[in-house]
């Protein structure tokens, strides 16, 4: 999520500064961000909309407990924008293919935040907790097994700070942020939208920034889990994204996967507890079919619908069948789908004979 963060967010830059569209691409090793113009630095003063204080900094700070180091951190990040020569370097370095930088301090850099990526956290990166040892019986406890007999806090990633500010921006208006679960087992979820070998176009009609605030919109965390809270959002950016291709005047911006990050509550702390690729191939695959707005209307409702007590069946199902589709799933889903229409407690439709058939044509 750092490189593609990055790239989102040198992509924005480039485009408030050329007051030109600007593509940004999947190549694979790399991310490629094409702009026809070339920045125009005396619209600089532009570029303060990229760190408005409506944003969602509390995600982006969600594991910097000081209130204090947040707002300084914000201000840095300002100031940042408003130089013109630092800004001007930023774009010179990103003018030719480089590897990812790393510093062997903070000296002169920033921390790279599980927020950001969830390759930096630690517990992640490399062991912590090693070597076993037994549970010692007490006399008022029937506790017993074994444990860590060490712990170590290990090494933090340290990144250059316009990397880190790149990375921030892209994430504030290209991230997508949701809780999943209930109770006291609550997640955040971060999910990027990553594009294909076409890319997506930041500015214009039809852009990426515009898609990903509608689907933010109309996307809730799902209550049955990460998993449907993925596909949920995999089902609505498919639904858009169709919206967007019927109009004949928006350029139609495609993605390969969404990327994903975890966070969990620890205490008064978020922990990682994992991350990946999500997959849109069906989804992709689903969208050349006549029926696809009337599949993914469905789907995108029955999410909605079943995200409530006693209703998550619902969701867990068809999250499986989306995301791993075959005949056996979407037998399973389909069962499930029967009883609750039968019950009527969630008011949902049967599929319709031409829209199933078209399902299944993609399994």
């Amino acid at each position: 999520m750092y490189d593609l963060s990055r790239a989102y967010g040198l992509g924005y830059i480039t485009n408030i500064l050329s007051g030109n569209e600007v593509m940004v691409k999947d190549m694979g090793p790399y991310f490629l961000v094409e702009s026809i113009k070339n920045p125009n630095l005396e619209n600089i003063y532009k570029l303060s909309v990229l760190s408005g204080e409506d944003l969602d900094w509390r995600s982006i700070f969600i594991t910097t407990k000081s209130k204090e180091k947040q707002e300084k951190k914000q201000k840095e990040i300002r100031n940042f924008l408003s130089e013109k020569t630092l800004v001007e370097e930023t774009l010179e370095v990103y003018k030719e293919l480089n590897q990812p930088r790393f510093l062997n301090s903070n000296t002169n850099g920033e921390t790279l935040s599980q927020a950001l990526d969830i390759g930096g956290a630690k517990g992640i990166r490399e062991e912590i907790r090693s070597g076993m040892r037994p549970i010692k019986k007490q006399s008022k406890s029937k506790e017993e097994g074994v444990r860590p007999s060490s712990y170590n806090e290990g090494n933090q990633i340290y990144i250059p700070q316009e990397d880190f500010i790149l990375s921030v921006i892209g994430h504030l208006h290209f991230t997508i942020w949701k809780w999943s679960g209930r109770g006291n087992d609550f997640k955040k979820v971060s999910i990027m939208l990553n594009p294909d070998l076409n890319g997506a176009n930041i500015g214009g009609m039809g852009n990426l920034r515009d898609l990903k605030n509608s689907v933010q919109e109309v996307t809730k965390g799902s209550k049955a889990g990460i998993l449907a809270t993925l596909c949920g959002t995999a089902v609505n950016i498919a639904k858009k994204s169709c919206e967007v291709q019927q109009d004949s005047r928006m350029f139609s911006p495609r993605f390969s996967s969404l990327l994903y990050g975890v966070l969990a509550g620890a205490g008064q702390q978020m922990k990682p507890y994992g991350g990946g690729i999500y997959p849109l191939d069906f989804l992709n695959k689903l969208s050349a079919s006549d029926s696809a707005m009337d599949i993914f209307d469905m789907w995108s409702d029955i999410f909605k619908k079943s995200n409530m007590r006693g209703h998550e069946d619902l969701a867990i199902y068809l999250s499986e069948f989306i995301t791993y589709p075959s005949m056996d799933t979407l037998e399973r889903y389909l069962k499930v789908h029967l009883r609750f229409f039968i019950s009527k407690d969630t008011k949902i439709r049967l599929y319709e004979e031409k829209v199933i058939s078209e399902v299944m044509q993609y399994v």
